[in-house]
């Protein structure tokens, strides 16, 4: 049996839980909170204070060890993620992080398919059960202010006008919510929870609604240590992840 330790952001919860429910591997998880990938340098610093813990043997979020067995890797729960696991270094573990930009590939179940998907419906403004869950959607004028004071807090309040005018005129081209849904959750009262409140969102920004299929086979590949060099990266101590600016999205270099 497979023992490892998964550093995810909270908006998988549900569906993390499900998969670890089922799965022959021991998953230690540690979650992050929801949104740290919109802030520049937040996430790759939360992930690396939470790696070096995790290798130090002393972090309080770990089980350590069941049975006297260490873990066979860490797992990071998140793509590229605006270069947030770019440069991420682990003294003692493998690190395991899925080829992909985001957690919409995980939720797709392929990075195949979210290209695919991204391909044939552009200006859609993803969104899974967990975004429902742990993240608060406002209006956009309200984006807009949230993001000019993230902004000023680190750039200051002449760059931070420009870079928030910049991320409204993003939001604008959103046309469509696409609501990504797995069939494990079908009739699950929580899913419907999601799909009203999905649904509300997308009329108040004027937006169409749309569902999309999800598959849990990348996720359940991910937590069961089935990782094949096509879908994720094993970076080995010593090494750190770098984009690749191609269809493999992430590479390994030396440290």
């Amino acid at each position: 049996m497979r023992y490892i330790k998964l550093i995810a952001c909270r908006v998988m919860l549900r569906e993390v839980s499900l998969v670890t429910a089922t799965s022959d591997t021991i998953v230690d998880v540690t979650w992050l909170p929801w949104g740290l990938h919109d802030k520049i340098g937040e996430l790759n610093a939360y992930l690396q204070r939470e790696i070096d813990s995790v290798n130090s043997g002393l972090d309080p979020h770990t089980t350590y060890p069941p049975a006297g067995r260490d873990f066979e890797a860490i797992v990071c729960g998140y793509g590229l993620c605006s270069n947030g696991t770019v440069g991420l270094k682990s003294t003692k573990y493998p690190l395991v992080i899925p080829r992909a930009h985001d957690c919409i590939t995980l939720f797709l179940g392929s990075k195949e398919k979210y290209r695919k998907e991204f391909d044939e419906n552009p200006g859609t403004y993803w969104y899974s059960a967990g975004w429902a869950e742990s993240g608060s959607e406002l209006s956009k004028e309200e984006l807009r202010n949230s993001q000019y004071l993230l902004y000023v807090e680190q750039y200051g309040e002449e760059l931070a006008e420009e870079m928030a005018d910049m991320f409204s005129d993003m939001m604008v081209h959103y046309s469509q919510l696409g609501l990504i849904k797995w069939p494990e959750f079908a009739e699950v009262p929580f899913m419907k929870d999601a799909d009203v409140y999905a649904r509300q969102y997308a009329s108040e920004q004027s937006w169409d609604f749309k569902e999309f299929k999800g598959d849990s086979t990348l996720m359940r590949d991910m937590l069961g240590g089935n990782w094949d060099d096509e879908r994720f990266i094993v970076i080995k101590p010593g090494y750190e992840p770098a984009p690749s600016y191609d269809d493999a999205i992430l590479k390994s270099v030396e440290s």
